[in-house]
């Protein structure tokens, strides 16, 4: 996957005002900096930033996240969402909330649960990255949903695995966007920043491609959940329900396997055109490298 639809980048901050002053933030003030250089540039006068500085917690966020939905409705924005703040293992990120002088922490699977929100007020079409601890962790719902109706967060995500210095959030993101503006291209970009891990004192970030992370993992749920062992199981209550003889168990298992391929592929179809909204006129499927057929998975 390479292309996608942008025309603005949301920076969305939440800092305590003493990590401020210590510089925390110096990773947006520069970003930012990159950002304005590009001003004027006639091939990008399509494209502009808005910094979010939320200091009111999880409601500023949340409401927040809610505008960016109306606008994306109303206006048409295909939005790139950074955010820049304090993330844990296990836990979610940690916002900032001026009321009660500390952090309140929105859990991982809420955070998803939002960007799937803007997703799908942007036809598929977002882009999530942040300088968040643990921020893969957002990613990884890709991984555990089991809500069907939900669509995945967006076309690519770039989150650290673990501990991610400023340092090196400075380094990714002011070479990743600088790159994505110059280039339109999300794979130049993502060279240019794997060109730069020498200079990082941590781990690169993980760069995860939605469809790419279906592939990998759909085929192999897929063939757990329709293995002989697991239908029978299936079956069995089905029949202890429906009160079913034991021929007729039989029967109804024998017409099941006979049928699985077919299963398998209607399956495949249901959740591949649920997670990534292939229902939706406006998602452009080409952009997605998922075939039409299970078997070419």
């Amino acid at each position: 996957m390479d292309y996608f639809d942008f025309n603005k980048l949301f920076i969305i901050e939440s800092l305590s005002s003493d990590e401020i002053s210590k510089g925390f933030n110096n990773p947006n003030k520069n970003l930012i900096k990159c950002l304005d250089s590009f001003q004027g540039q006639e091939q990008l006068n399509f494209f502009s930033y808005e910094l979010i500085q939320v200091n009111n917690g999880i409601t500023q966020f949340v409401s927040s996240i809610e505008e960016i939905c109306e606008e994306c409705k109303s206006q048409g924005t295909y939005p790139i969402i950074h955010f820049l703040g304090h993330g844990s293992q296990g836990g979610g990120i940690h916002l900032w909330d001026n009321p009660i002088n500390k952090y309140s922490m929105l859990e991982w699977k809420e955070l998803y649960v939002l960007l799937a929100k803007v997703n799908s007020s942007c036809h598929n079409n977002l882009f999530f990255t942040t300088t968040a601890c643990y921020g893969f962790d957002s990613y990884k719902q890709l991984f555990v949903d089991k809500v069907s109706n939900i669509p995945f967060v967006g076309i690519v995500a770039i989150d650290p695995c673990e501990c991610f210095y400023v340092h090196d959030a400075d380094i990714v993101f002011c070479s990743f966007y600088k790159t994505l503006l110059e280039t339109n291209s999300v794979s130049k970009a993502i060279d240019v920043v794997k060109s730069e891990e020498h200079k990082l004192f941590g781990k690169m970030p993980y760069i995860a491609f939605s469809d790419d992370t279906f592939r990998r993992i759909y085929q192999k749920a897929q063939e757990e959940s329709f293995k002989t062992e697991n239908i029978e199981k299936l079956v069995n209550i089905v029949a202890k329900q429906l009160n079913l003889s034991s021929d007729q168990r039989s029967k109804t298992l024998s017409d099941f396997m006979k049928e699985i391929k077919k299963h398998m592929q209607e399956e495949y179809i249901r959740i591949r055109d649920t997670k990534f909204m292939f229902n939706d006129p406006l998602v452009k499927k080409d952009r997605f490298n998922l075939p039409d057929s299970y078997d070419k998975l």
